[in-house]
């Protein structure tokens, strides 16, 4: 088992569980961030780090951005 950050694991469930469909921006900010205090740029620093991730890599995880929609998690 991997060991990611709360935050990075979190969003990475969310990802895997709809693996190959595209996750809404809204899901994810309410999933991550319920207090609302969540941003675009929070988001975004998060799925970079998610995806620089040895983890992430080593497995062929790909983490797909869909401007202004959300994102998705495919594998190689």
């Amino acid at each position: 088992s991997v060991k990611l950050p709360p935050k990075e694991a979190k969003l990475f469930r969310l990802l895997r569980n709809s693996m190959g469909k595209i996750v809404d921006k809204e899901e994810i900010f309410n999933t991550l961030w319920p207090d609302g205090e969540g941003s675009n740029w929070a988001l975004d620093a998060l799925v970079y780090r998610l995806r620089k991730h040895p983890f992430i890599q080593n497995q062929g995880y790909i983490i797909e951005s869909h401007k202004k929609v959300g994102y998705t998690l495919t594998a190689v």
